[in-house]
C-alpha cells in the first residue's frame, strides 16, 4: 500500500475515534476539497472515487460506533414538562402565601428554629461503624465510611432522601463480615460536596460522578454490589443501566423501576407528586420544610427515636444534618432533575444481573402493584415484601432485611458462594406476571419462613435457607 494512502487512512481512523462517526464521514468530503492531488492518487488506485468513499466509510464505521457514547436516558416530552412546571408554580405560590401568613401571624413560633451548630452528634463522627474518609474526583468531594476487609468484595450503599451514610448503621457491621462496605454521602448530602445549582444534579452527571467514585474505590475489584434506598436506589437504577460492567448485583429498597416511579407516587406519601411539583420552584420549599423547627423531619423519620442522646441516632441527629438551608437545596435538587429522566425503552429489560426489590407492606409512597409492574420491565427482578415495615424497612425491620440481603448475595456460614460475575436466573421461573407476583406475595410474613424458603429455592437458585445463617446486629432495634 502506498505511503500516502497509509498515512491518510490512519488519519481517518484516528480522527473518527476522536470526533465520532459523523465527523469521520465529513472528512471524506474535506479531503476531496482540500487535498485534490491526494484524492486523485486514491482514484487511480481504486478506479473510482465512489469505491474510495465506501472503503473509507467502512473502515471508519466501527471506530465511530465504539467512540460514540449514547446516553442511556431520555426525558419526558416538552408538554409534560410544561404541565409539570405549571402545576408546580401554582402550588408553590399557594405555599408561599402560607409562609407569608405564618410569618405575619407568629414568626418566632414558625421560624425560630433551634440553633444547631457545632459540635456534631457523636454518632456522626465516631469510627465504631467504620473509617471516615474523603475523596475528591474532578472537583467533587465525596465523604464515605468504610468497614470490612479491604480484600473482600465491594458493597456500595446509597442512602435515600433526608438521610446520609448513617442510614446504613444497621447493615454495616453485619455486611462487613463478608464485604468491604462503603456507605457514601451522595452529592448534596452530609459531608459531601453541595453545589446549589440544579444543573449540577442532572442524571447523566450524577451517574458519571458515581462511576468515577466506584472505579476509584474498587481498585482491582472491577465490580461491586450496589444497594440503594429511596433516592439512592433511584440513582442506583440509572447507574446499573449506564454502567452494567461495574455492578455484579443490585438491591433497590423502597424504589420501583424509574420508568414507573414518578407516575405511581401515592397522594398519601410524605413526598407525593404534588410536593415534587412544588420542589421545582427554588427557595420556597426549602423555607417551608424548615419551618416549626424542622417538623417535617419528625414526620418523615417517625420510625427513628426522638430522644436527644448524641451517641445514638435520633431525629435530632437528622435535624443537625439538615439544619441549614444549603443542606436542603442539595437534596431537593435531585427532585428538580430526576423526575424528567427515563430509561431508554430499548434498554429496558436488558439488565443481565440479579436484581432485588425490597418493599415494606406499610409503605405509603407507592402501591404494591407498582412493585409488581417493575418485574414486568426486568425479568431478572425479584420482589420481597417485609411485613410491618414502612418506607425504610432496612431501619424498621433490620433482621429481616439483613437476612434478605445475605440470601440474595448468596452468603453462607463459610462465606460468599459466588464471585462478582453476573449469574443468570432461569428464565422459565421468572417469566410471566403470575409467577413473579406469586414470588413477591409469598415472601410476606403471613406465609412464614418455611414457605418463603420453599418459594425462594424455586425462583432463585442463589438463595439459601435462612436458618443456616446467623444475622445479628448489636445496633438493631429489633
Amino acid at each position: 500500500m502506498p505511503g500516502h494512502f497509509s498515512d491518510a487512512f490512519t488519519l481517518f481512523q484516528t480522527t473518527s475515534v476522536y470526533f465520532g462517526n459523523k465527523s469521520g464521514r465529513a472528512l471524506v468530503n474535506v479531503v476531496q476539497t482540500v487535498t485534490p492531488p491526494l484524492w486523485e492518487q486514491f482514484s487511480v488506485m481504486f478506479r473510482t472515487k465512489q469505491m474510495i468513499k465506501q472503503r473509507i466509510v467502512q473502515a471508519i464505521e466501527p471506530y465511530g460506533k465504539r467512540s460514540k457514547h449514547e446516553p442511556c436516558f431520555t426525558e419526558v416530552s416538552l408538554l409534560d414538562k410544561l404541565q409539570f412546571y405549571s402545576i408546580g408554580i401554582f402550588w408553590a405560590l399557594v405555599t408561599l402565601m402560607k409562609i407569608i401568613i405564618c410569618w405575619l401571624w407568629n414568626p418566632k413560633k414558625h421560624f425560630g428554629n433551634k440553633k444547631r451548630d457545632k459540635p456534631a452528634p457523636t454518632c456522626l463522627t465516631d469510627s465504631s461503624l467504620g473509617t471516615h474518609s474523603y475523596i475528591k474526583l474532578k472537583g467533587v468531594k465525596f465523604h464515605y465510611v468504610e468497614a470490612g476487609n479491604a480484600e473482600s468484595p465491594l458493597m456500595i450503599c446509597l442512602h435515600g432522601f433526608l438521610d446520609c451514610w448513617i442510614g446504613w448503621r444497621f447493615q454495616m457491621l453485619t455486611m462487613a463480615q463478608h464485604f468491604r462496605v462503603v456507605a457514601v454521602d451522595l452529592k448534596g448530602f452530609g459531608d459531601s460536596e453541595k453545589p446549589q445549582r440544579p444543573g449540577m444534579y442532572k442524571v447523566e452527571q450524577i451517574v458519571k460522578e458515581l462511576a468515577e467514585f466506584t472505579k476509584a474505590i474498587a481498585g482491582e475489584n472491577k465490580k461491586c454490589v450496589l444497594v440503594g434506598h429511596d433516592m439512592g436506589a433511584l440513582v442506583g437504577w440509572f447507574f446499573v443501566y449506564s454502567n452494567p460492567d461495574l455492578v455484579a448485583r443490585f438491591v433497590s429498597i423502597s424504589c420501583p423501576h424509574p420508568n414507573i416511579y414518578w407516575e405511581e407516587l401515592l397522594h398519601s406519601a410524605s413526598l407525593n407528586k404534588k410536593m415534587v411539583q412544588q420542589f421545582q420552584v427554588p427557595d420556597v420549599m426549602e423555607n417551608m420544610l424548615m419551618m416549626n423547627d424542622l417538623a417535617f423531619i419528625d414526620t418523615f423519620h417517625a420510625h427513628v427515636l426522638a430522644h436527644p442522646n448524641s451517641e445514638m441516632v435520633s431525629r435530632e441527629t437528622y435535624k443537625f444534618v439538615f439544619s441549614r438551608k444549603v443542606d436542603w437545596t442539595g437534596a431537593l435538587n435531585y427532585f428538580r432533575t430526576f423526575w424528567k429522566a427515563r430509561v431508554r425503552s430499548d434498554l429496558v429489560g436488558s439488565l443481565d444481573i440479579p436484581l432485588l426489590l425490597i418493599v415494606g407492606d406499610k409503605d405509603q409512597s407507592f402501591s404494591m402493584e407498582t412493585a409488581i409492574k417493575s418485574t414486568e420491565l426486568e425479568d431478572k427482578l425479584i420482589v420481597r415484601v417485609v411485613g410491618g415495615a414502612g418506607h425504610a424497612p432496612h431501619q424498621e425491620a433490620v433482621h429481616h432485611v439483613n437476612k434478605l440481603l445475605l440470601t440474595f448475595l448468596a452468603v453462607n456460614p463459610n462465606g460468599i458462594s459466588y464471585s462478582l460475575v453476573p449469574q443468570k436466573i432461569p428464565q422459565n421461573q421468572q417469566n410471566g406476571l403470575v409467577n413473579r407476583m406469586f414470588g413477591a406475595i409469598s415472601s410476606t410474613y403471613t406465609y412464614g419462613n418455611q414457605m418463603l424458603e420453599n418459594v425462594t429455592r424455586k425462583s432463585d437458585p442463589l438463595a439459601l435457607p435462612y436458618r443456616n445463617r446467623g444475622c445479628t446486629s448489636p445496633l438493631a432495634p429489633r
